[in-house]
Formats: C-alpha cells, structure tokens, sequence
C-alpha cells in the first residue's frame, strides 16, 4: 500500500521539478520572442510576454521608469517604432532564472544623434513566466557627440519649426511623429 503511494509522489515530484526546469529554460525563449516583438513592432506579441508592469533600469544613468503594460505597449512600443528601429542580439544566454543579453540598436534618431548603433548589455528578470524587470548596463554611447546633436537640432527646430517643440522627451504616438518631422526637416534643410 505505502509503496504506490510513494511512486505516486516520486513521479509528482520528477513531473514538478522537470516543469521548474523547463519555465527556466523558457525565460530565455520568452527573452527571444520579446527581441522579435521589439524588432517587429509586434504589440500583441509583446502584451503576451510582459508581466502587468515593467520596470526598465538604465544602471550606467542611474534612471528607472516603470510602465504598465499597456503603456509599454501603447506607448513606448509605438514611439519607439516611429523611427525604424533594427535591433541585433549580440550575445543571449540563460543565467539561472534571469536572461543575460547584449544588444545592438540602429533607427534615425540614433543615426543622427550618435552617429553609430548604440550597444548595451541586458538583464532581463522574470515572474511567473512574464517579464517585469530589464536592466541595461555597459552602454556604448557619445555622451558628448548626442548632447552636441540633440543641442543643435532643438535650437534648429525652436527657429524653425516651433510648432514641433516638445518632441524631445513626449515618449507617446503624438510626440513621437514631432520627433521623426523634426529629423526630417533638419536632415532636409
């Protein structure tokens, strides 16, 4: 009698640590999916992968910002899609419950403002299968080369264009569009 008991709770324990194992394993395919979703401007793909709140970690400029999903999505995802972007994983790999990567970024704000792809390091943290934390670290980025630019192209558009002030920092649909018009006419002149 004990002894099918036993089994019994032997495979339930076997079948519950493969499955702690695999949701481990599947941090770093979750990983994959949402650098193809970022690629892709894939919204649907990306509210699938999120937890209800990300909270996005620039450690090198001491700045945090957290989303809800929605605004993630809605918002930022969108802005961010405004300007083209490529995205290249450098490097991925799975570090216990956490996803390291390295990436590279290319869209025609960077193109102009830096001049060269920014490259960052990754980690990426997860709950329940859902990302809800990305850290980045080690930014290859021209401080002086972006404030340089973006100090000339804000000027530029004050005179020019000043019905386009504010795009600098309005990280929705709306501000974004100011923003790629600002290059445009910049880059144009």
């Amino acid at each position: 009698m004990k002894r099918p008991y036993f089994i019994a709770l032997l495979i339930a324990f076997s079948f519950a640590s493969c499955a702690k194992k695999n949701e481990k394993h599947g941090n770093l395919e979750i990983a994959r999916k949402y650098y193809e979703a970022l690629q892709c401007f894939d919204g649907a793909q990306m509210k699938t992968l999120l937890g209800d709140s990300l909270a996005t970690i620039e450690t090198d400029y001491n700045y945090r910002q957290t989303f809800s999903k929605n605004e993630y999505v809605q918002d930022w995802l969108r802005w961010d899609s405004l300007f083209n972007p490529s995205y290249t994983v450098l490097e991925i790999e799975q570090d216990g419950e956490w996803v390291r990567s390295r990436i590279s970024k290319m869209d025609a704000r960077i193109k102009l403002l830096h001049g060269e792809p920014t490259v960052w390091k990754e980690v990426i943290r997860f709950e329940d299968g859902k990302i809800t934390r990305i850290a980045r670290t080690n930014v290859v980025f021209n401080d002086t080369t972006w404030q340089k630019n973006v100090n000339a192209l804000q000027s530029w558009v004050m005179e020019n264009h000043p019905e386009l002030n504010g795009f600098l920092f309005d990280q929705t649909k709306d501000g974004g569009m100011k923003y790629v018009k600002a290059i445009e006419l910049y880059t144009d002149r």
